[in-house]
């Protein structure tokens, strides 16, 4: 990642390379230092842009009310499903630091590009603890639809369960997901039993704790698809299980994987 020439990318011929095999533009920021190097191989990664700061701010709370307006801290939704549906692309949802859970196949299910921040206090006024998302081994405790992007951050998401793939989280095929200060722990499922991504999805972890996920096939902490970009930064795996990849499994050697 980020290791070849900052000058650009060319082929044995010296001939300038504008884009990779998945017709990504090169040269791209990767790691999100500010400096566009050209990345060693085929694929190119790229860093997804944080939400827009001055998009709309939508506010959760066990005490609130989904029939609530969400826009200010005094009046916020009850669910975070209930904030999402009514968040537009890029918005931010702050959710406070409280236990969340839900019915139906997920708890939290993202349909658009989001940010959302959890571990808010009552008041929205200080980040000092923890949101928790849980599928109480019943149901997935998110799922992010194809070709969208998530940004989480001071999450647990904890006890997802599908009969399929992705406990915790799945991700359809180009989706992204950015995790920061998080934990993905005791997720069940055949596959991907923390994380499953479709094809040609992009995750990056930072300061995170993916732990005890069981996957009874592929992919204990991480399955990825086909072409799969995974970026990992002071992070750690520890104690997730599968039959294979007990960390990470990626079905063929086209995902970049970065440590």
């Amino acid at each position: 990642l980020e290791a070849g020439n900052p000058g650009g990318c060319a082929d044995h011929m010296d001939v300038p390379l504008t884009t990779d095999q998945r017709g990504q533009p090169r040269l791209r920021d990767g790691n999100n230092d500010g400096i566009s190097r050209c990345d060693i191989g085929a694929f190119e990664s790229a860093y997804p842009a944080p939400a827009d700061p001055g998009s709309p701010n939508w506010y959760v709370a066990t005490t609130g009310n989904d029939a609530n307006s969400c826009m200010v801290t005094t009046a916020p939704c009850r669910t975070i499903n209930g904030a999402l549906n009514k968040a537009g692309s890029g918005d931010h949802v702050y959710v406070t630091a409280a236990a969340y859970l839900g019915t139906g196949t997920e708890v939290v299910l993202v349909q658009k590009d989001v940010y959302l921040s959890g571990g808010w206090n009552s008041t929205f006024t200080a980040q000092s603890g923890v949101t928790s998302i849980s599928g109480a081994k019943a149901r997935r405790d998110i799922t992010l639809v194809a070709g969208k992007r998530l940004q989480l951050d001071h999450f647990t998401l904890a006890s997802g369960y599908s009969s399929t793939s992705g406990g915790a989280i799945l991700m359809g095929n180009r989706a992204r997901l950015i995790l920061i200060n998080l934990t993905v722990q005791d997720g069940k499922s055949p596959t991907g039993a923390g994380i499953d991504l479709g094809d040609y999805g992009g995750l990056w972890v930072y300061n995170s704790l993916l732990k005890t996920n069981i996957a009874t096939g592929d992919g204990g902490a991480i399955r990825s698809g086909e072409a799969g970009i995974i970026y990992i930064e002071n992070s750690t795996l520890d104690g997730n299980r599968a039959e294979n990849g007990g960390g990470i499994f990626a079905v063929d050697y086209d995902t970049l994987i970065t440590l």
